[in-house]
């Protein structure tokens, strides 16, 4: 994982990594100083980002140990890290039904 995104979780157990059972594919990364990542976020997809610990700009937001961020706008990350960085990254996928109204009758 060391200054790439690895797969650690997904739907399908895709590159050895676990089995979840949900539309989500789970990255783990620690990014050395000045280095830098793009990702591609999977059409209809939103993200959450966790820091572990260091210091990551994310898409011009600074985020340091403990802080988290979400968008289901963006199409696309830059993760460039100021310090020694350690994150998680969720890519959170649509789940069937998502986004549909539930019928219930009284």
């Amino acid at each position: 994982k060391k200054d790439r995104l690895k797969l650690i979780g997904s739907n399908e157990g895709r590159e050895g990594s676990v089995v979840i059972h949900q539309n989500i594919d789970l990255y783990a990364s620690l990014l050395g100083p000045g280095k830098s990542l793009q990702y591609k976020i999977r059409p209809g997809s939103g993200f959450w980002l966790q820091m572990v610990e260091g210091e990551l700009e994310v898409n011009g937001s600074k985020l340091k140990a403990g802080d988290a961020l979400y968008s289901d706008d963006e199409k696309a990350l830059t993760l460039k890290a100021a310090k020694e960085s350690e994150f998680l990254l969720f890519d959170l996928g649509k789940n069937p039904g998502d986004g549909e109204e539930e019928n219930l009758e009284n």
